[in-house]
């Protein structure tokens, strides 16, 4: 590495940078100087230097910098987990609402109440959940486990069900 000449003073002091091997390990390193003065070399010197543990100083200024992009990134990621903690929860809730949910005739849109009525007074019977379950016992289940017993569905069959359905 170049350097300028002093002349008048008892030292100079030059910084130079330092192989980062030789920095790996805390101890004594062997290290070297060579003067040379347009290319002849007038002196070399070798001398052992101290490296020394590192040291953290959280006051130096770009150390506080970096703590403070550390602390907001730890704070981001503390917050992303209870927002994602929370969104988990909450669609945990909105499932179980949805499996145990009954939905109740003052719940019911105007125009789905008057379908209702329409369809009551039409003569059409409407099934408790006790009927519903007792069907599906006595006439599901047992179709369910002998496959033969109910043929697939037809086109006609199909659009038969839409039908009643969008009367």
């Amino acid at each position: 590495m170049s350097m300028p000449a002093v002349f008048g003073t008892p030292t100079a002091t030059y910084r130079v940078a330092v192989p980062r091997k030789a920095l790996q390990h805390a101890g004594a390193i062997l290290m070297g100087i060579e003067v040379s003065v347009n290319g002849t070399r007038t002196c070399s010197r070798n001398f052992h230097g101290i490296v020394e543990r590192a040291v953290f100083d959280a006051t130096a200024p770009d150390a506080q910098d970096q703590m403070n992009v550390l602390e907001q990134l730890i704070d981001d990621a503390n917050k992303a987990v209870r927002n994602a903690v929370s969104a988990a929860g909450e669609a945990k809730d909105a499932a179980d609402a949805a499996r145990t949910s009954v939905i109740e005739y003052r719940q019911l849109s105007d125009d789905c109440k008057a379908k209702i009525a329409a369809s009551a007074a039409a003569g059409v019977v409407f099934a408790t959940q006790a009927d519903i379950d007792t069907q599906y016992d006595t006439v599901i289940a047992p179709a369910l486990s002998d496959a033969e017993t109910i043929p697939p569905l037809t086109q006609s069959d199909i659009d038969w069900a839409l039908d009643i359905i969008n009367r």
